[in-house]
């Protein structure tokens, strides 16, 4: 019994897990922390500390907390607000039209609010451009 609620408690199962489970499978599909500077410009500072890398501003944004302003791929659950500033999208949705290869064919995600993300549709560009160097059987159907 006591195990059972200090898991419901922590919200282990239902912030913890699927955004550490879906973070990963990022990891796996080329994505980076948002916070490198492999994208430019920079997504978010969220992890990001003065003196790593490129990094020149503080870790945490001051909007924060700010719920859903922040992507998958985001350490943007380090700061005040935790979970509740991750929206479960990895930045971009595809627009239907134009080579899948182009930022110009996505849009940033209409689940993130505010400012915290610039440019988060880099990510999904990153992530395709890594399946469809896989060979031929994984190229996305148009």
């Amino acid at each position: 019994m006591f195990f059972a609620t200090l898991f419901e408690s922590s919200r282990l199962f239902t912030d913890y897990f699927p955004f550490q489970f879906m973070h990963e499978i990022g990891h796996n599909f080329d994505a980076y922390h948002t916070h490198n500077d492999i994208y430019s410009p920079r997504i978010d500072t969220c992890g990001c500390f003065t003196g790593e890398g490129n990094c020149s501003e503080e870790s945490c944004p001051a909007q924060l907390p700010l719920d859903s302003s922040a992507t998958i791929m985001s350490y943007c659950h380090q700061c005040r607000g935790g979970y509740d500033n991750i929206a479960y999208t990895f930045g971009g949705k595809y627009t239907g039209s134009g080579e899948r290869v182009n930022l110009d064919s996505y849009t940033n995600s209409p689940l993130l609010d505010g400012d915290v993300s610039h440019e988060p549709r880099q990510v999904n560009v990153r992530m395709y451009k890594h399946v469809a160097s896989r060979g031929s059987c994984t190229k996305a159907r148009e």
